[in-house]
């Protein structure tokens, strides 16, 4: 009766039925987390716990390697707590935590359910455009965002704060080009001009975003990633579109710099600068900039001091409360580094900083693999904004920052099947 019973169940798991169930429960995610309904919490545990008798009946089948990576994370978390225990027993958990590094694996389930299937891949994009777009709508209904915006003030759509829907309206941007795109090859004629008019208006709708949120990391990647682009698109031969490309760019950041909220933004701690090339922090005022600034080099020293293992994510939160520049001040309250980097470095030491090189050096190998040439685009412009972005936000070990990472890798990596011998 059992034999028969598992057999059942491998039948019911493996049907064309139940994938279709588990991929629009991704899709209903998508759709409800970012405007955190409650339902999104419950339909993140479907996603779970429905995948986990799927790879359990196909386990054999699969690549092992980034389910090695994944207990490599679990191992370095637990690691870096044992070593809390002995250096800082004083402020070390009784249990280790085991989430941070290990939720930037939720993508590997999304995977699981898109397949690497193109429908699927573009459903689940969409979703999250729609998801965006919605939620800053009824944000604006209810709150004014956009009047706002366009009046110079700063605004976030109530997703966090301005920096995380400024990251959002970014992905959103590429995921769009990328759909668009997509659409355009699949096409044998002309695309309709609907689809481009659609997508133009969204992208719009998230530069515009970009603006108001008035975010200065995003606006850093976003000119980075603007100045590398004919680096990556244009052939070596094509000098004239390179230069009228940079031209072109050139004046348009010239223009945008003579607007007076980004101007502004810009110039409002450019005090910090000349202190640190004085090298003198004291009596300045501490804000954004400046608490980002001081904030690191209390993680330097704390990391100098646990160089190899690091502490424990606990650890983090508690070099701030104890950083005698912040003590009697609002800013203990804050619980992170504003880095994803200075955060690992804390946490887990250098044995953490590798990791993530190694983590990443995977996913862009599973994905370049592919041989798609339009994922791998999207793929570079992604992690090379991630890069930039996570330098001064800990969009790594935050919710929606975790969210945007999990649909985007979700929809390129594929689970691979273990090659035949």
């Amino acid at each position: 009766m059992t034999v028969i019973n598992k057999s059942k169940m491998e039948s019911f798991v493996n049907s064309q039925r139940y994938s279709l169930f588990m991929f629009a429960v991704c899709i209903l995610y998508t759709l409800t987390a970012l405007p955190r309904l409650g339902i999104s919490d419950i339909l993140k545990n479907i996603i779970i716990f429905g995948s986990l008798p799927y790879l359990y009946f196909n386990f054999k089948s699969f690549d092992k390697k980034i389910f090695w990576i994944i207990l490599v994370a679990i191992l370095i978390q637990v690691t870096s707590w044992i070593n809390s225990l002995i250096v800082v027993p004083d402020i070390a958990k009784s249990r280790p935590n085991l989430n941070p590094l290990s939720s930037i694996f939720m993508f590997v389930l999304f995977a699981l359910w898109i397949n690497n299937t193109k429908k699927r891949r573009l459903l689940l994009y969409s979703s999250l455009i729609v998801s965006f777009v919605l939620t800053a709508l009824y944000d604006s209904y209810l709150n004014g965002s956009i009047h706002l915006g366009l009046l110079g003030e700063r605004i976030d759509y109530g997703m966090h704060n301005a920096q995380f829907t400024a990251m959002l309206a970014t992905v959103v941007a590429l995921l769009t080009l990328y759909i668009i795109k997509d659409i355009s090859n699949d096409i044998t004629s002309q695309t309709p001009k609907a689809y481009w008019a659609l997508a133009c208006t969204i992208i719009l709708f998230c530069l515009f975003s970009i603006y108001a949120t008035q975010a200065r990391q995003v606006w850093l990647a976003f000119v980075v990633i603007a100045f590398l682009t004919p680096l990556i698109t244009y052939k070596k031969s094509n000098y004239k579109k390179i230069a009228l490309f940079y031209l072109t760019l050139s004046a348009f950041i010239i223009i945008f710099l003579q607007v007076p909220s980004i101007k502004e933004r810009l110039l409002k701690e450019s005090y910090v600068i000349d202190a640190v090339l004085s090298g003198d922090l004291t009596g300045i005022p501490i804000l954004s900039v400046t608490f980002r600034l001081l904030s690191w080099i209390e993680a330097s020293k704390w990391f100098i001091e646990h160089p190899i293992l690091g502490t424990d994510f606990n650890s983090i939160s508690y070099v701030i409360r104890e950083a005698q520049i912040f003590k009697g001040t609002d800013l203990v309250r804050f619980g992170h580094l504003h880095s994803s980097y200075f955060e690992i470095l804390v946490a887990y030491g250098l044995i953490g900083l590798l990791f993530y090189i190694y983590f990443y050096k995977h996913v862009i190998n599973n994905i370049v693999n592919s041989g798609e040439k339009l994922a791998i685009s999207l793929l570079g412009y992604f992690l090379l904004f991630w890069l930039i972005i996570n330098f001064f936000e800990s969009f790594n070990h935050k919710g929606l920052g975790l969210y945007a990472h999990t649909i985007v890798l979700g929809g390129l990596y594929t689970l691979q099947r273990k090659k035949e011998t």
